[in-house]
């Protein structure tokens, strides 16, 4: 993925920055707030476009199709219906891809969620979010999953089960995390520092 220029409609959020992950593994994009993480994860969805520059991911300009096939992006429980159950959820996600309700089943017993599987997930709280919000990105088995901030505000429970999570999901795919300090990279071989 090679990014030039990324702009949230203002000035340059993110100049001059050539990331190239070639391999499966958890990467952790660390900046300060307002360093451009959320833009540079908005950009390689491609829900905000490069002013200039190239954002490739595979091959492939990111757009609706690359999007839907390629790029899982939870960013939080704003977008899921506040009165269905993180089981209705899971099983409504599991419908629209085509996968079994045994991938529901497995991914609430590895992240620990029975207890909070059949609440609503406008109760959850953010280390059951940060859950909730990887148990998606397993059902929809994307080849890169995006997670914004995922252990801002959580508790250390729900970060060790977490980080065991994703280094189970990367072993077949590839996953950018943003953080704000370096500790709280997955993996401190795979950090990409924003200036």
């Amino acid at each position: 993925m090679r990014i030039i220029l990324l702009d949230a409609g203002f000035s340059p959020v993110i100049e001059n920055l050539n990331i190239q992950i070639t391999e499966n593994g958890i990467y952790t994009v660390v900046g300060a707030p307002k360093s451009g993480k959320t833009t540079l994860l908005n950009g390689i969805s491609g829900l905000i476009p490069a002013s200039s520059g190239v954002i490739l991911v595979g091959n492939f300009s990111p757009n609706w199709t690359v999007y839907h096939n390629l790029i899982s992006f939870w960013r939080g429980s704003e977008y899921f219906y506040p009165k269905m159950t993180g089981f209705e959820h899971l099983k409504l996600l599991a419908k629209s891809q085509k996968r079994s309700l045994q991938t529901v089943f497995d991914a609430s017993n590895d992240l620990k969620m029975i207890n909070y599987i059949d609440r609503p997930v406008k109760v959850y709280p953010p280390g059951i979010q940060t859950r909730f919000d990887l148990a998606l990105s397993s059902v929809e088995d994307k080849p890169l999953v995006l997670l914004d901030e995922p252990f801002t505000d959580i508790d250390e429970d729900s970060r060790v089960i977490a980080c065991s999570f994703l280094s189970k999901m990367a072993q077949n795919r590839t996953i950018i995390i943003t953080a704000n300090q370096p500790v709280d990279a997955v993996d401190p071989t795979k950090i990409i520092t924003l200036p």
